[in-house]
């Protein structure tokens, strides 16, 4: 997984203020296109405004490998090994046996990628049939936080699910 280097002791004082600059100087702009805080040979760490109030920004991490087929590659390997140790837990329970409906939600913390690359990746998943459904989310800087509003949102998408009417959603 290609990330930037994110410094560590002093220098994560440099960073820090270059995002306070940053905020002082967008502080009355709608929204930009934002900077670099950080750009390696690994990846980068971008601020960027979102809105014409405050403070409301969004960080974004990347890297050459997040895009395309080899970060799919990688989030379907992900998705594949935590159903396959989702299903070990829940079988050495009982849950299955029982016949329980169960749904898994996947919590994508870093927000790399989008939701179509989520869905393709899952495409190549495969043993889920014991799932009733599959939800991916990933922290979003454009969607509110209802119910803790100074969090960022979230969006997300059944990856997988029996019902049909939860698809449209």
């Amino acid at each position: 997984m290609n990330r930037p280097n994110i410094p560590k002791s002093r220098s994560w004082a440099s960073l820090v203020s270059k995002a306070t600059d940053y905020l002082k100087q967008t502080k009355d702009l709608i929204s930009d296109r934002g900077i670099d805080l950080l750009n390696d040979r690994d990846g980068y760490v971008r601020i960027q405004k979102l809105s014409d109030t405050g403070a409301s920004v969004e960080l974004t991490r990347g890297g050459a490998k997040w895009g395309g087929v080899q970060a799919q590659a990688e989030l379907t390997s992900l998705f594949q090994n935590a159903i396959n140790k989702k299903r070990v837990i829940l079988e050495k329970k009982g849950v299955l046996a029982r016949g329980f409906k169960v749904i898994i939600v996947l919590f994508d913390a870093y927000g790399f990628l989008s939701k179509h690359d989520a869905l393709i990746a899952f495409q190549k998943v495969h043993d889920y049939a014991w799932i009733h459904s599959v939800y991916w989310v990933a922290p979003s800087g454009n969607t509110s936080n209802t119910l803790y509003p100074n969090q960022p949102g979230g969006e997300g998408v059944f990856l997988y699910t029996k019902n049909q009417e939860w698809k449209k959603v």
